[in-house]
């Protein structure tokens, strides 16, 4: 909280909640993550414009080779830009362990992002 105050001067698109876990959109996504229990997660979100990798470090080297291929061919860049209490990196990613990686959009303007976005998504098919 205090980082939301200090930070981001009170601005309500970042309001991170009462409590962990308190957002409507957050109840939903461990709703999803219990029932369908998933071995990797594709998360979009903006506007900081690269993606960002939570997760187990098992066979990451192979992992990181291939983003950086993929960020060259796009192009989109990779970084390791950690994670918060109450994000979803850290509920799926760091506390179970499960393969996040999160495409952070340009913009939260469909008409910006949606060639980004399309084009950042297709290889995630193949691995």
């Amino acid at each position: 909280m205090r980082q939301w105050i200090t930070k981001s001067k009170k601005n309500k698109r970042y309001y991170p909640g009462g409590s962990p876990g308190s957002e409507q959109e957050t109840q939903f996504q461990i709703a999803l993550i219990k029932k369908f229990k998933p071995q990797k997660i594709l998360s979009v979100h903006s506007p900081l414009n690269f993606f960002d990798y939570d997760g187990p470090s098992s066979d990451l080297n192979s992992f990181e080779e291939w983003m950086e291929y993929v960020c060259k061919e796009i192009p989109h860049p990779l970084k390791k830009f950690g994670y918060y209490p109450g994000s979803l990196g850290n509920f799926a990613g760091h506390e179970r362990n499960i393969f996040t990686l999160t495409l952070e959009l340009p913009s939260s303007n469909p008409k910006c992002s949606m060639n980004i976005s399309r084009n950042s998504i297709i290889p995630f098919k193949i691995y």
